[in-house]
């Protein structure tokens, strides 16, 4: 998080002196055991296949598991 934002093409600055946040969350008995991709790498726009393993230690319920596929380093 860093406190200044900058418009390349207005050429708009800001500086901010206070943030707020919000975190969401939920305690779940359910936890990623593993997972597995079908190559090491993909490229822009290429469909990704991955397997992940679940463990529930708890009573059985409905989850929703939502994924977000970043850039790498």
């Amino acid at each position: 998080m860093f406190p200044f934002y900058y418009n390349s093409e207005t050429k708009e600055s800001k500086f901010y002196k206070e943030y707020d946040f919000q975190v969401e969350y939920v305690y779940s008995s359910i936890e990623i055991i593993g997972k597995t991709f079908s190559k090491a790498s993909y490229d822009a726009g290429e469909n990704v296949s991955l397997e992940i393993a679940l463990y529930n230690s708890g009573d059985a319920e409905d989850v929703v598991l939502s994924t977000v596929i970043r850039e790498g380093n």
